[in-house]
């Protein structure tokens, strides 16, 4: 045998081996798709059930709570957080800004709707100045939801009206409970700024000034005793 044919033979049984390694990886693979098991499958599977269980242990545990926090809204006491807002304001502002501050920024949260209703009352009744008595009437018709006032002396002189009334006002029930919400003071400074804003709107030129007084506390009626000064002009 010639080298020739020598080297010949050599070639043509290397590639008859590779052909039969071929053939074994083609078929291996041919297996496993006929399989048709991907081989993460598995892990996938083990994965969603995980996320399945943890979704239900969620939502069962947020149900068991929520059973226990359940509260019907007919249980919401708006009147008590008013309450206990109103007076937590106050004690701030106090100990921050101190008592002029307080008692000025109360006077000046009354004065804002009290100029409204004033401005209301002109532009309904088409006229621009009213009588002091007239104006009493008027604005306590227009604000029977908050303020329940009855009359109970009219002082007269040359210079001025003075009106003794029992008051109920919205305030007074809120205050009863609340241990730094006192008739007469600070908290009654919105409604004083209420009443003197819309006074002045209302009598205009009649009076110089308007003063409106805290006297004192009645519990028997259940009122708050006060006066009203209307300071004239002429």
């Amino acid at each position: 045998m010639g080298y020739e044919e020598y080297k010949n033979n050599i070639d043509n049984e290397q590639k008859q081996e590779d052909c039969s390694e071929e053939s074994v990886s083609d078929y291996e693979g041919e297996r496993l798709d006929s399989l048709n098991i991907p081989s993460t499958r598995v892990e996938d599977k083990e994965a969603e059930i995980d996320i399945d269980q943890s979704i239900d242990h969620a939502n069962s545990e947020k149900a068991i709570l929520n059973e226990k926090i359940k509260n019907p809204v007919s249980n919401i006491d708006s009147v008590k957080g008013f309450e206990i807002i109103s007076e937590s304001i106050t004690d701030k502002v106090y100990q921050i800004f101190g008592k002029n501050s307080l008692l000025s920024i109360l006077y000046q949260v009354g004065a804002g709707p009290g100029n409204q209703i004033a401005e209301r009352i002109i532009k309904q009744y088409n006229k621009s100045e009213f009588e002091i008595l007239e104006c009493l009437e008027i604005l306590m018709n227009e604000l029977k939801e908050f303020y329940s006032i009855q009359i109970r002396k009219i002082e007269r002189t040359d210079d001025k009206i003075r009106i003794e009334i029992g008051n109920h006002c919205f305030l007074r029930d809120p205050f009863k409970d609340r241990e730094k919400l006192r008739f007469g003071k600070a908290f009654c400074r919105v409604n004083k700024g209420y009443f003197e804003t819309a006074f002045k709107k209302l009598l205009g030129n009649q009076i110089k000034k308007v003063e409106i007084n805290f006297l004192q506390n009645d519990p028997e009626n259940d009122v708050c005793i006060e006066e009203l000064i209307f300071h004239k002009t002429y």
